[in-house]
């Protein structure tokens, strides 16, 4: 089995296998509590680790001036599929922006979680800072130990999308706060060389304490914290923690 990395193979079926996510909803609290805190629909606005691009597609409509960035090549190719532009493939640790250039951030779905250690954090919120404008606004999200141990751990999922059959394994190691899910994919289509994948995807959950910590140190300062992308949600059982910051 070939070894890739995180998102080669799981791209051709990534759209599919998150069809349930409420992208909408997720899209809908975005764009008001931007435009809430003043963000206009032509402000210059960053989205960080956009995938194939369906959170962008709606927010494109109602913010004008979207731009959005990935570490997966194999992504930004499924967006660039549905005919988005503005799409960079980047690491969010060194973003290719000039200073103060966007007026406000967002990342989703858990993308920060990809960062693996708080080291990375405090990288990626000082290139944040960075490239935001002096009071602009960072809102993203981190997966929790709650979603992890309730959803994820020990549980394999299994589907098949259009002759490609992927496992997804799912483990949580404790001791590190490290989930580690391992996928394997099978190309059964017709007419097509049979073939099988892995990829291996380390994800870590990180302590409000650490986050906050860490955003603090980069002159950020918290607005306030959501769950699952709602304003009236129990902060106990969010799936998604959503942080909101300013720079100071």
């Amino acid at each position: 089995m070939e070894k890739q990395l995180p998102y080669t193979s799981f791209s051709k079926v990534y759209d599919a296998t998150m069809k349930k996510v409420p992208y909408a909803i997720w899209a809908d609290y975005i764009y008001n509590n931007f435009k809430t805190l003043g963000v206009g629909s032509h402000d210059r606005i960053l989205e960080i680790a956009c995938g194939t691009g369906k959170l962008f597609s709606i927010l494109n409509k109602m913010f004008l001036n979207l731009t959005g960035l990935d570490l997966s090549f194999e992504m930004l190719q499924r967006a660039r599929e549905k005919k988005i532009e503005s799409l960079i493939n980047a690491d969010m640790m060194s973003m290719p922006y000039a200073d103060q250039c966007f007026s406000a951030i967002y990342a989703t779905h858990d993308s920060l979680n990809y960062l693996t250690n708080i080291g990375n954090i405090k990288k990626h919120f000082a290139e944040a800072r960075r490239v935001l404008k002096k009071g602009g606004y960072y809102i993203f999200d981190l997966s929790t130990e709650y979603n992890v141990l309730k959803y994820y751990h020990e549980k394999t999922i299994k589907e098949d999308h259009n002759g490609i059959e992927f496992l997804w394994h799912n483990f949580y190691d404790v001791s590190k706060n490290e989930i580690i899910s391992t996928l394997e994919f099978f190309n059964k289509r017709k007419n097509e060389r049979n073939s099988s994948f892995l990829e291996i995807h380390r994800q870590k959950i990180f302590y409000d304490s650490e986050i906050i910590n860490a955003a603090e140190e980069s002159k950020f300062a918290l607005q306030k914290r959501s769950a699952d992308y709602s304003e009236t949600k129990s902060l106990k059982k969010a799936q998604l923690m959503v942080y909101h910051f300013r720079k100071e």
